[in-house]
């Protein structure tokens, strides 16, 4: 029977830590499951008809993306058994606040649309499909949404601002449930950022439980390090202002790299 794990989302939830654990092991992992991480989703484009998709929500851009799954299956060796393992956060379309509608309202349709064309690489065969959606806790995946606009973005709004704005967003759960609803025939799972930090693998644990190697060679892989760590407050306070000045795009961004030059320099020494 095939094993495949999805990893579809969401935003800022410990997904780039994830991710990183699976690069960092993928050769360990490879002879057991094909991996497909954003570097090759970017590549293939995939990531961009899925976040284009969230956008235009018209079967035309949803043909696309399940075009690009195949080109992406189709560089792929699964042999007799190998299985599949996807994260992607963009897999569930654009992150909330650059979304013309609220929250993630192409999930479902990005979901339902990979799950089929998985399905369809395998046909005639027992597939068993794991669709894991990582989350956290409301207040917390806000002001980390928000250090990201600040901080890559050009947010005017300060936390509590933005807190307010995107208040309906935060509970996560609502779009696991919708995604859920619409593949019965998958397992569809939900981990919190807050929970799986505490655990020796962190961020990667549900991948290391769908793996379910000996302990003797689970031993051998390499441990997740924390990824895309947000700036101070104080540097945050900073790109803000620079944020609320009326610069020239190209301005703006040269002075937000150079605050943020300044503050990892002054981090590492």
């Amino acid at each position: 029977m095939r094993r495949v794990f999805l990893h579809t989302g969401f935003h800022k939830t410990g997904t780039t830590s994830a991710q990183a654990f699976l690069f960092a092991n993928r050769k360990k992992i490879w002879p057991h499951h094909a991996m497909i991480l954003p570097f090759r989703t970017r590549a293939n484009r995939t990531r961009m008809a899925a976040t284009y998709h969230s956008s235009s929500r018209d079967p035309i851009s949803l043909d696309e993306f399940r075009y690009r799954l195949r080109g992406m299956f189709s560089e792929i060796d699964f042999k007799s058994d190998r299985g599949l393992i996807i994260s992607d956060e963009n897999f569930s379309g654009l992150r909330p606040s650059l979304n013309s509608d609220p929250g993630y309202p192409a999930a479902a349709d990005l979901a339902e649309a990979l799950v089929d064309e998985v399905r369809a690489l395998f046909p005639g065969e027992e597939v068993d499909i794991t669709l894991y959606l990582s989350t956290r806790a409301p207040s917390a995946w806000l002001r980390s949404l928000w250090a990201h606009e600040v901080r890559k973005g050009w947010t005017p709004l300060g936390l509590d601002e933005f807190s307010e704005q995107f208040a309906a967003l935060s509970d996560l759960s609502h779009t696991v449930h919708a995604i859920a609803d619409r593949l019965p025939g998958c397992t569809v799972v939900e981990h919190r950022l807050e929970v799986l930090s505490m655990l020796p693998f962190g961020p990667a644990t549900p991948f290391v439980d769908f793996l379910d190697l000996p302990k003797a060679e689970l031993a051998g892989f390499d441990r997740p390090a924390p990824e895309n760590h947000s700036p101070s407050t104080e540097v945050l306070q900073q790109l803000l202002e620079l944020n609320r000045m009326d610069l020239p795009l190209e301005e703006l961004k040269e002075r937000k790299q150079a605050v943020l030059r300044a503050h990892w320099k002054k981090a590492k020494s």
